[in-house]
């Protein structure tokens, strides 16, 4: 800190002397601007104040890259940086350089090197705590939270005074640090209003004329609101002149980086204002949707995805999101496609099947070019089947559904062998068949859906089975098929050795939660197959795997009535010492506490897996 917080050098004065009288002059001009004294040495000129200003400008410069690099390593410096104390706001810290360093560079590298000494401290700052007038020492819980209190009043206090002409960059970084402090703030811990606090002096720069200002005041007080609701803060804050003031500025200003924040700022704000009047922000977008730009249509889809999913009173809501699923820009129809999933379309009012939310989802996902939409129409469908309420789905939804997702699934395994990668696609997809397969019963698996959705998920399980979401899902999927299911005709036969191989397969898979998996499905799977290779990859299961979830899973499927574990060689013998070794385990507490009801359930599991195999 002390190559910055040294006042920059000068001449020695005398009394009474014309040097002493220069530098004094030449000190109370430089306070002023980036006027620096200089001396002739040699025929030089050498400008101390200067020289002295690029000095703390490495020297910010320098700890803006430590901040950056390895942040860890500075928190127990921060004392040095910032002030812990109102007793210590007359110390040298980056605050009173941004305040008072004469050079504009110097003020903003300081506002960068604090930036980057706030970014990602969120699990640092979460111990932060108001202080306590009765403790006799000063923790590093209640020290934090008084850095926290001094950062919050003196950001305020700088942003609250009138933007300098020609110098609206530094209130613009200021913005930015305002916006990575309450990103990164434990507001629910502290009981002071600091955020806001921060929000009052960022909610004024909402009026003023510079449109980037204007835009940066508005990230901020998005990331202060949305830091606030996520942190449960119960600190007072008025939210309700928050509306007021971004409605105005989305009425009156042309500039789209604005009206972007703004709509942004609002949705933000919706979550934590239950009982809003929201009648004017809808006549605005309703009014200005067509004309906006991508970047704005984005923010107000997104206002109305989480006005969708509150509790606010909204006319027409139904007829705002048709017009933005008739957006022309991708982005915006695949963010407007989430509000879908809300309880509040789905209600009786509109239980016509052609205004249903299921209804339009599957035809976004069956119909929609851009794969932005496809993608999230898919998942809109995967979420849509296993929802209660008025929300629920009837089995000849699901069955319709299921050529749409099918379809979804083939074109995103299609486009992984081509591409040799696996994305949000192919796990989207499957993941919302899985959903639709766990709710349909046997009667709605017809022979030709139960083929072809066999067939598909097949095809995924002996294609690339590195990405874990899909291959779960498929596992679920099998499951649900084949345990639900009369799989006696021809066409199943022929893919049931394929799915006995694509379980063994998942048995011996290094993800536990994909073993599992594989394990449940090789229950529905076992009955139906002659040779005993499964029953022998689930036993080894059993006797070997890590995870005891996984084998508690392998040993209720050698447990059903269908199985014959009692045809494995010396299968007794192997079980034994196994069973054996989680009893000691247990009862020498070896077992971690969070893993010993598991631990317990597999001893009972194996316990009757002894039983039935010793009398086999």
């Amino acid at each position: 800190m002390s190559a910055f917080m040294q006042p920059p050098p000068s001449p020695r004065k005398r009394k009474n002397s014309t040097a002493s009288n220069a530098s004094s002059r030449a000190s109370s001009v430089s306070r002023l601007g980036d006027t620096s004294d200089s001396e002739e040495e040699g025929g030089r000129t050498f400008d101390r104040r200067r020289y002295a200003a690029q000095i703390r400008l490495d020297a910010l410069a320098c700890l803006r890259t430590l901040a950056s690099t390895n942040p860890k390593a500075l928190y127990k410096h921060w004392g040095l940086f910032l002030a812990e104390s109102p007793y210590l706001r007359d110390h040298h810290t980056l605050f009173s350089i941004i305040e008072s360093d004469p050079s504009r560079s110097n003020r903003l590298q300081a506002c960068s090197a604090l930036e980057a000494l706030l970014a990602n401290s969120a699990a640092y700052l979460n111990i932060a705590e108001d202080r306590s007038t009765k403790a006799s020492f000063t923790s590093l819980s209640a020290k934090l939270g008084e850095t926290l209190n001094e950062l919050h009043s003196s950001l305020s206090t700088l942003l609250s005074r009138p933007i300098i002409a020609g110098q609206a960059d530094v209130h613009l970084a200021l913005l930015s640090v305002a916006a990575t402090l309450a990103a990164n703030s434990p507001y629910g811990r502290l009981q002071r209003p600091l955020a806001w606090q921060l929000a009052k002096s960022c909610l004024s720069l909402l009026s003023t004329a510079d449109p980037k200002v204007v835009s940066a005041a508005a990230t901020a007080l998005t990331s202060i609101v949305s830091r606030y609701a996520a942190t449960a803060s119960t600190a007072p804050f008025d939210f309700d002149q928050l509306p007021r003031a971004v409605e105005q500025l989305l009425a009156e200003s042309p500039d789209d980086d604005s009206r972007q924040a703004g709509w942004a700022l609002l949705a933000a704000t919706v979550p934590v204002i239950s009982s809003g009047d929201w009648t004017f922000a809808t006549w605005l977008l309703k009014a200005s949707f067509a004309s906006s730009s991508i970047a704005v249509q984005e923010a107000q889809a997104s206002f109305l995805v989480t006005l969708s999913r509150s509790t606010a009173t909204v006319r027409n809501l139904h007829n705002l999101i048709d017009q933005a699923l008739a957006s022309p820009h991708d982005t915006a129809r695949a963010i407007a496609c989430t509000a879908l999933t809300s309880p509040r379309l789905a209600s009786p009012s509109s239980a016509d099947r052609a205004t249903s939310p299921w209804h339009r989802a599957c035809l976004l996902a069956a119909q929609d070019p851009s794969d932005d939409v496809h993608i999230a129409a898919v998942r809109v469908l995967g979420l849509l089947a296993k929802s209660d309420g008025p929300a629920t789905r009837n089995p000849a939804e699901l069955r319709d559904a299921v050529p749409t997702l099918l379809s979804a699934v083939r074109g995103a395994l299609s486009t992984s062998t081509e591409t040799g990668r696996e994305g949000e696609g192919i796990d989207g997809a499957m993941w919302a068949l899985a959903n639709c397969c766990d709710v349909l019963t046997k009667a709605d698996f017809a022979a030709h859906m139960r083929d072809e959705i066999l067939a598909a998920i097949l095809d995924v399980l002996e294609g690339d089975t590195s990405g874990q979401q899909a291959v779960i899902s498929a596992y679920r999927i099998l499951a649900s098929v084949l345990g639900a299911s009369n799989v006696d005709d021809a066409g199943a036969a022929q893919l049931l050795p394929r799915a006995a191989k694509a379980a063994i397969t998942g048995l011996t898979h290094p993800a536990a939660k994909v073993r599992w998996n594989a394990a449940i499905a090789s229950a529905a799977i076992l009955p139906r197959v002659q040779d005993d290779v499964l029953s022998i990859a689930l036993f080894s299961t059993v006797v070997a795997d890590s995870s005891y979830k996984v084998r508690i899973h392998a040993s209720t499927a050698l447990l059903s009535p269908a199985a014959a574990p009692g045809r494995l060689p010396q299968a007794a013998l192997r079980l034994r010492p196994s069973l054996d070794r989680l009893v000691a385990d247990l009862e020498d507490g070896r077992v971690p506490p969070k893993e010993k009801q598991h631990a317990e359930q597999l001893v009972k599991r194996l316990t009757g897996l002894c039983a039935r195999l010793e009398t086999a």
